[in-house]
């Protein structure tokens, strides 16, 4: 189910084509215990989140 989900990201644009599965779960679970056991300000937590949803990001074409 959870590659399903990966690969529907993936076929609507939101997700890079070279994000697999063990990548994304990695990605989250990293990202969900560092803002919840680390006691960041909503700053941080802010910023760290954009960085790793822009890392998720498509790349873009050069042109």
């Amino acid at each position: 189910m959870r590659a399903k989900l990966v690969a529907g990201a993936q076929q609507a644009g939101a997700v890079r084509d070279d994000a697999e599965l063990p990548e994304v779960y990695a990605l989250l679970v990293a990202t969900s215990r560092a803002a919840t056991q680390t006691h960041l300000d909503e700053e941080v937590r802010t910023r760290m989140l954009a960085i790793v949803f822009d890392g998720l990001r498509p790349l873009s074409t050069p042109g």
